[in-house]
């Protein structure tokens, strides 16, 4: 088919034409959508799809305006040239005469074959987001919104055998349709004759006798068109995918016997049907479907058109949370002025909405809920971050503490656990109690806070940081014995919200006061006091338990000389909220 060339632009407002525009008002959709979109398109934009030589082709911005008005009014492609001819909007839309005729509907499955094939997917899509942008459209968008839907493949869902049976059926075609030569040969006339017209297996073929036949014809086939497979023909394809759907179900010895492998035995990512080699099970809810998910992101501004502004295609076994990343940097760069990024609670994680904070977003969604699945959720469980120990429910403690991503696992000896009065209602596993906690912890604090309606700052006890930093101003002995090692112990500091506040250098230079549980023990030292004053003169029994600082701690202590520092530095207090 030839290659499409530029066309003259039309007008909408040219004179064989508004003769005719009686009561199509001057902000009637198909205006605007004839001046803005259709015009905007050029037929020569789409030369890369086609080849030299043969008749011209029905225009490609035609077809491309027609699959977007599709898309708007959720039309079947017979459907849609039907509006195109009946319909007196679609036709002013589109820049048709009155005597338009419309087309066959293939035309357009075709078409989209030919943006598929040429990895044009996206490329209508972002040719109208770039002229909505051109005119104005998008500037100011402070909030979007973002939720994923299944795409569903038009195919159908296939036990075992039948997804053998299959991709038996459409191998053997191809084979017989791409190679006559072969006509004559035994196995393939009965591989043909028993394969290759559709047949329901019905029930009783989940044998492992059935699956063992079906295995030995598939290899058998294998084998036939090894030698015939010439390099781009569809017989490659074909067999590259029957190689694989019977490595998933079948394993093969050195003696050629076909086993049928067990369902536990079988890849997690495995072919679920033959034409569509790409596509997966996805789950949501009690929801199942074969093919992908879509995560849609639109404009969410009160008042006024909302548009689709980024679709981000996944495997629909991927969590939603796990993209939310990739989300607000692709809408970042489509929406600059956004602010806000409102999501549901597949897209929450306190790593997300740190995430978010550092591209200049808000992510807004419910957090979600504990997965501790009916055992004892982890806020029955004390965390003791400076010192790196967990404390379980029944006062059973651990140092396992391992880092693991963007989280910390701790885990509980099974021994342990094996002889814990409340075992049964806190882990099942022999090796003992496994607790996961996110290094962003403070953030997921802040979240349910806000869950509740309420923000960090909101209750007195969250002043107690900010009262001792401003009451301590002017004595860095008393400030490093009350804000480091008692407030901070206490989880005074969960969640500090901005830059500046206090910052105390000391031992080793590392910043105490930065998090909870620093590595400040027993005392402070003065610049010019010449010695060592004690920590414990200046708290009470209570705080220095909660620090951490038993008896047997004090008695190492007491009698250490500490030498002078100098590196102890008092900012000027700054409100963090």
């Amino acid at each position: 088919m030839a290659k499409p060339k530029s066309q003259p632009q039309m007008r909408l407002d040219s004179a064989h034409h508004s003769d005719r525009a009686a009561g199509i008002g001057p902000d009637h959709w198909c205006r605007r959508f004839f001046t803005h979109i259709y015009c905007s398109f050029d037929d020569a934009q789409f030369a890369e799809l086609y080849q030299e030589g043969g008749r011209y082709p029905i225009s490609p911005r035609l077809l491309a305006c027609i699959t977007l008005l599709q898309f708007m009014f959720r039309v079947s492609d017979r459907e849609a040239v039907e509006n195109t001819v009946m319909r007196r909007d679609w036709r002013w839309a589109l820049g048709r005469a009155d005597d338009w005729e419309g087309f066959d509907p293939s035309v357009l499955c075709t078409f989209r074959k030919r943006l598929v094939a040429h990895g044009w997917e996206r490329r209508i899509f972002d040719h109208v987001l770039g002229r909505l942008r051109e005119l104005g459209l998008l500037a100011g968008r402070r909030r979007v919104r973002v939720d994923a839907t299944a795409l569903v493949a038009d195919v159908a869902r296939l036990s075992r055998p039948e997804l053998i049976a299959e991709t038996l059926r459409v191998s053997v075609r191809a084979l017989w349709q791409g190679h006559p030569e072969l006509h004559e040969h035994p196995a393939l006339v009965r591989l043909y004759e028993q394969y290759g017209a559709e047949c329901w297996l019905g029930r009783g073929s989940e044998g492992e006798e059935r699956l063992s036949a079906l295995g030995r014809d598939g290899y058998l086939l294998l084998e036939l068109m090894a030698p015939v497979a010439a390099p781009g023909a569809e017989v490659v394809a074909r067999r590259e995918l029957l190689a694989r759907v019977l490595a998933e179900n079948f394993v093969r010895d050195e003696h050629g016997a076909v086993g049928v492998l067990e369902e536990d035995e079988r890849p997690g990512d495995r072919v679920v049907t033959p034409h569509e080699p790409d596509a997966r099970v996805g789950r949501k809810g009690g929801h199942l479907w074969t093919g992908d998910k879509v995560h849609v992101t639109e404009t969410a501004d009160d008042g006024g058109d909302n548009f689709v502004v980024d679709v981000l295609v996944t495997d629909p076994r991927v969590e939603d949370s796990t993209v939310t990343e990739e989300v607000m940097e692709r809408t970042r760069f489509v929406a600059p002025a956004a602010e806000l990024v409102v999501a549901d609670g597949g897209y929450a994680s306190a790593g997300n909405s740190v995430a978010a904070q550092g591209l200049g977003l808000e992510l807004v969604s419910p957090p979600r809920g504990g997965n501790s699945r009916g055992l004892l959720p982890v806020s029955e469980f004390t965390i003791d971050f400076g010192r790196r120990r967990a404390t379980c429910p029944a006062g059973q403690c651990t140092e396992r503490w391992y880092a693991q991503g963007r989280g910390i696992r701790i885990r509980f000896a099974g021994a342990v656990c094996a002889a814990c009065p409340r075992r049964d209602e806190c882990t099942t596993s022999a090796n003992g109690r496994t607790v996961h906690i996110s290094r962003d912890y403070q953030q997921l604090l802040r979240d349910r806070l806000r869950e509740l309606g309420h923000d960090y700052g909101d209750f007195p006890a969250h002043d107690g940081l900010w009262e001792m930093a401003c009451r301590t101003a002017d004595d860095a002995l008393t400030r490093m014995a009350l804000v480091p090692r008692v407030l901070e112990a206490r989880g005074l500091d969960d969640l500090r919200r901005g830059g500046g506040g206090v910052q105390i250098t000391g031992f080793g230079g590392r910043a105490l006061g930065e998090q909870q549980g620093a590595d400040f023990r027993l005392v402070a030292v003065v610049q010019n006091a010449g010695g060592l004053v004690a920590w414990v003169d200046l708290v009470d029994e209570a705080a220095r338990i909660t620090a951490g600082v038993d008896e047997a701690v004090l008695s190492g202590h007491q009698r250490q000389d500490v030498p002078v520092l100098s590196l102890i530095h008092i900012s000027e207090p700054t409100r963090p909220y």
